[in-house]
């Protein structure tokens, strides 16, 4: 009996490459994205193999976390962005808009916007005071 309290290595292995594919991200520079799905690839393979599950190429393939990066190099999307840009999925190139992408996430981890409110367009601006804590001089507490 392995420590998930699975009573197969299937059931387990089942249970991992479904929860990976809840995993969603996103990142504007696409060597990231690359080195986010190895990450996470490798995190699972360790995982399965500390509980004495077998690994394989085959299996490594079948980890598939939901990744995007920009559609192109100067349309960057984030958290201030005012529309709907589109984004592709790393693993299967399938482009859909961020909203779509990344809308059915339960919980965002970030990297903050580090951001001055003197760089910021009137429309981000409002957008802040209207979605976020009080602003200071640098804004480093926005998540959605």
């Amino acid at each position: 009996m392995n420590a998930y309290n699975d009573d197969s290595e299937n059931d387990l292995t089942q249970k991992i490459l479904t929860n990976v594919t809840k995993l969603y991200g996103y990142d504007i520079d696409c060597n990231i994205t690359k080195v986010a799905l190895v990450n996470i690839r490798l995190k699972v393979l360790a995982i399965l193999s500390r509980e004495n599950q077998e690994v394989s190429f085959k299996l490594w393939d079948q980890i598939r976390p939901n990744i995007y990066k920009s559609s192109l190099p100067d349309n960057i999307c984030g958290a201030l962005s005012t529309d709907n840009r589109i984004v592709v999925n790393i693993l299967n190139g399938n482009e859909t808009g961020i909203d779509f992408a990344l809308g059915n996430a339960d919980i965002v981890l970030t990297n903050p916007p580090y951001a001055t409110i003197k760089g910021m367009l009137p429309k981000q601006k409002d957008f802040m005071k209207k979605k976020t804590i009080p602003m200071q001089i640098v804004i480093c507490a926005y998540l959605f």
